[in-house]
């Protein structure tokens, strides 16, 4: 229903002069019977598929506080952090202690390694004397690993072992290329054309002094040559 945006007066003690409400409650008031339905077609604001006793008063049940021990913002993270991964928290447990590489992939315990307890948290879960069953659920989640430490590092263990031969082939390629690069650069004669030009370009140059008649030259020296070039 439309709220009515009216100004409330207060009931006042005896001490006080009365007003016409004082009467109004206590002569008129409790005479008045309101027809409910009539009253919602008239003022119907919201779906009016709504029963009518939907909308009465009913009293309130006071919900039991959950307690929280985690920093409110590691508290969040945590928590959004497991509903995202679409497992109960038994199941999660178990995942990671079995190494259940069928219920984790190495994605989700990527995703997984900054909500696991510290060692710092789970020495404050086993500290704690209270009732367990209040508890928010990052803290129940934390309370299954008391009885382990650096769990991070066991997940960071376990995701470079399933990870393994990935970066093994990874790394294979790459080492395969640079052999491949450098076989091409030692093999090219057009790369051996333009080496021999330069060192003989130099030599000229130099001739006459220590730096002349060279062998050769180191790759670090093009960009002097390069330079010498811009100057002269």
């Amino acid at each position: 229903l439309k709220g009515v945006h009216w100004s409330t007066v207060e009931y006042e003690s005896e001490d006080e002069l009365p007003t016409v409400w004082e009467s109004v409650h206590k002569d008129v008031a409790r005479s008045i019977c309101l027809d409910k339905h009539e009253i919602q077609d008239l003022f119907q604001f919201n779906d009016p598929s709504v029963p009518v006793e939907t909308l009465t008063h009913k009293p309130s049940v006071k919900k039991e506080t959950t307690i929280q021990l985690l920093d409110a913002k590691r508290s969040f993270n945590v928590s959004v952090g497991l509903s995202r991964m679409n497992r109960s928290d038994k199941e999660l447990f178990r995942a990671i202690v079995e190494m259940d590489e069928t219920a984790l992939n190495p994605e989700s315990i990527e995703k997984l390694i900054p909500f696991m307890p510290t060692n710092q948290e789970l020495s404050l879960l086993r500290n704690f004397k209270g009732d367990v069953s209040r508890l928010n659920r990052p803290e129940k989640f934390f309370l299954q690993f008391i009885g382990l430490n650096d769990v991070g590092d066991r997940l960071n263990l376990w995701l470079f072992y399933t990870s393994f031969k990935d970066l093994v082939s990874n790394v294979s390629t790459k080492i395969d290329l640079v052999c491949k690069t450098l076989h091409r650069i030692k093999n090219s004669q057009s790369l051996k054309n333009i080496l021999a030009t330069i060192l003989s370009i130099g030599n000229f140059i130099n001739y006459g002094t220590n730096r002349g008649k060279a062998f050769g030259f180191k790759l670090s020296s093009i960009d002097v040559v390069c330079i010498y070039r811009y100057y002269y």
